[in-house]
C-alpha cells in the first residue's frame, strides 16, 4: 500500500515553495519547479530494506494525481545505510542527478548489494564492476550486466521474427535467425544490442531477397502469393510449396532407375 505522508513547508528565496514528504519510506522533497529529489532519512530511522527509487511520484504541490519525476538523489542521501539489502530504478529516474557519497556505507566489496538499472540508463552512468565503488557505494547485478535488458531483447526479437514469418520455413533462414536471437541474447549493454539488431536486420534482409530472388528464378510468378486464383499445394516430409495460378497440372511418375 503506498504510504504518503506530509512533513513539512516552507517558502524559501523568491518565493520558491518547496514540500518534503515521504513516499513509500523514502524522503522526497518537492519544488515548484514539478521536480522531485530524494533526500536523507531520519537520522533516527536509516533506509534498509529493498529500496525503490520511483521514476515519479505524486505531486505534493499541485495535487497528488499529478505526478512530477524524481531527478535528484541528495549528496549523502543513503550515506551510511547499510542495512539496505537491493537497490532498483524505475524508468530514467536520476540517472543523471545522484549527488556526492549518496550511497556510501551501502554494500562492500566483499558483499555487494544488488542492483537494478532499466535498459534507458546510458552506458556511461552504469558501475564498471562490483569492486569499483559507485557513487559510494558497491553494486552488483545478478544477470552480470548492469541493467534488466530482458524485455528490450524480447521486443528486438520479436521485431526480427515478424520480419521472417513468411520464410521461417526456409530452413537457412530460420537457422541465420537463430543465430542472431543467441548474438542478441548474448549482448551485455544496450550499444551491444542495437548493434547486432542492425547486423541481424541487414543479414536477414539480404538473404531473403536472395531468396525471392532465387524463387523467382525457378518458380516464376507461381512462385508469388495471390488471391482469388486456384493454387497447388505440395507436401513432403514437413515442408510446403505452394504454387499460384498455374496453367495446367499434371500428376507423373517418374521411373525407378535400371541398371
Amino acid at each position: 500500500m503506498r504510504k504518503l505522508f506530509l512533513l513539512f513547508t516552507f517558502s524559501a528565496i523568491a518565493g520558491t515553495q518547496i514540500l518534503a514528504s515521504e513516499y513509500n519510506g523514502i524522503n522526497f522533497r518537492y519544488e515548484s519547479n514539478d521536480r522531485a529529489e530524494v533526500t536523507e532519512c531520519d537520522y533516527s530511522r536509516k533506509y534498509s530494506g529493498d529500496i525503490t527509487i520511483p521514476n515519479a511520484v505524486p505531486d505534493m504541490i499541485l495535487s497528488d494525481e499529478i505526478t512530477c519525476p524524481v531527478v535528484l538523489i541528495a549528496d549523502n542521501a543513503f550515506n551510511g545505510c547499510n542495512g539496505i539489502t537491493s537497490l532498483k530504478f524505475e524508468g530514467v529516474a536520476c540517472q543523471d542527478g545522484i549527488g556526492d557519497n549518496s550511497f556510501s556505507g551501502v554494500g562492500s566489496i566483499g558483499n555487494p548489494v544488488p542492483l537494478t538499472l532499466p535498459y534507458e540508463w546510458k552506458d556511461e552512468l552504469r558501475p564498471e564492476s562490483p569492486q569499483t565503488s559507485w557513487h559510494g557505494g558497491y553494486f552488483e547485478v545478478t544477470d552480470g550486466h548492469y541493467a534488466d535488458f530482458t524485455e528490450y531483447k524480447d521486443s528486438i526479437m520479436a521485431e526480427l521474427e515478424e520480419s521472417i514469418k513468411d520464410y521461417s520455413d526456409n530452413e537457412a533462414i530460420q537457422a541465420m535467425a537463430d543465430y542472431w536471437y543467441g548474438k542478441i541474447s548474448a549482448a551485455g549493454n544496450k550499444a551491444a544490442i542495437d548493434g547486432a539488431k542492425e547486423d541481424a536486420s541487414a543479414v536477414l534482409g539480404k538473404s531473403i531477397a536472395i531468396y525471392i530472388s532465387a524463387q523467382d528464378a525457378v518458380l516464376g510468378p507461381m512462385g508469388t502469393a495471390q488471391t482469388g486464383c486456384a493454387a497447388v499445394e505440395v507436401t513432403n516430409d514437413g515442408k510446403t510449396v505452394t504454387l499460384y495460378a498455374p496453367e495446367t497440372v499434371k500428376i507423373i511418375k517418374i521411373p525407378a532407375n535400371e541398371d
